[in-house]
């Protein structure tokens, strides 16, 4: 197993044209990317919410979990909340905040020209806890072409709904609805007060309990 620590984060960000604005992003390069020619898988991460606009940047903890799982894929955080502004669950919700796209779209196009990635679905996951995994596996679905996996992590259980639909409609047509339930967790109560969870190392004992799963496509 491949025990080498993970270079420093590399902090990024561009010019979104969902959001208006600007759109961070904190990318954790395996080790040996600056001496090989190799592409890598890529995994986003979705913080959760309700959070401040450098929540992102609160992620370090994912380079120590994959440093301990000996994976070698690029990492990238997302920016997922801007400050002042309503949460929109990573959802877009009219001009200027089109999260989804933003996120889905946008994100994804960006670091495969910046990086030497899998440009392709099967070198892409999204992964998040809380809100963050809510979203990932909303976009997960909503995207099915861009991510081959999704994981909703720790702090929030999913339910698909099936949407009533009226006429003949292809399956491949039909949209998905994701209701969320909230475990009674240290994270999910502190959400529902309305607060980010402040402890990192809550954060990081639910992105150690789903990052194997969601990695263990990397060898394939």
């Amino acid at each position: 197993m491949n025990t080498v620590d993970w270079p420093p984060a590399v902090d990024l960000g561009f010019g979104s044209d969902a959001l208006h604005d600007e759109i961070g992003l904190r990318v954790y390069l395996p080790p040996g990317y600056r001496t090989t020619t190799r592409r890598y898988p890529v995994i986003y991460f979705l913080h959760g919410l309700p959070a401040t606009a450098i929540a992102y940047k609160n992620t370090d903890f994912l380079r120590r979990a994959m440093a301990a799982l000996g994976r070698d894929a690029i990492v990238v955080a997302v920016q997922g909340a801007r400050d002042g502004e309503p949460d929109t669950e990573y959802l877009d919700s009219g001009p200027g905040r089109n999260w989804e796209t933003a996120v889905a779209v946008e994100v994804p196009r960006f670091v495969d020209a910046r990086f030497r990635t899998i440009r392709s679905r099967r070198g892409r996951a999204i992964v998040g806890v809380s809100a963050g995994g809510y979203g990932a596996m909303l976009l997960g679905l909503h995207h099915l072409g861009t991510f081959r996996r999704s994981s909703p992590g720790a702090g929030t259980s999913i339910r698909p709904i099936r949407r009533a639909t009226s006429g003949s409609i292809s399956a491949r047509r039909e949209r998905t609805r994701v209701r969320a339930h909230t475990r009674s967790s240290p994270v999910s109560r502190r959400r529902s007060r309305g607060s980010q969870p402040s402890s990192r190392s809550t954060w990081a004992r639910g992105t150690v309990g789903f990052v194997p799963r969601t990695s263990s496509w990397i060898a394939s």
